[in-house]
């Protein structure tokens, strides 16, 4: 597939003795799709869209798990209001060259890298 802003993956089993298939592949947004109209999505970046594949081989039944994208997306924009309300961008700051053990933090700070750990 030759799509610059999409990658995919998947894994499942083709039962060749009933000629039956069950694959479930994910297609995930890795960078800012630009359309031939023009048109930019960035809000798009990070969904990942499983689409499962079921049935017999010479009929197969494409369907798009929508419960899944569901949960995707809620995933996401619970972060970003997350890291909205307690601030940051979500990666871990570095100890500019103190001792992780003797550098003291606030709860607030504690508070948001256990969040940011919770969606990585």
């Amino acid at each position: 597939m030759k799509i610059p802003f999409l990658r995919m993956n998947g894994a499942g089993s083709l039962d060749i003795f009933n000629s039956a298939r069950d694959y479930r592949l994910n297609a995930q947004v890795v960078s800012v799709p630009e359309f031939d109209d023009g048109q930019v999505r960035d809000d798009l970046v990070g969904l990942v869209l499983p689409i499962i594949v079921t049935g017999p081989v010479d009929a197969p039944d494409i369907s798009v798990d929508v419960a899944a994208v569901a949960a995707s997306i809620a995933t996401k924009k619970l972060r970003e209001r997350l890291l909205e309300k307690f601030g940051g961008n979500g990666e871990e700051r570095e100890n500019s060259g103190e001792d992780a053990a003797t550098a003291e933090e606030s709860p607030r700070d504690l508070l948001k890298k256990r969040l940011c750990k919770l969606f990585d």
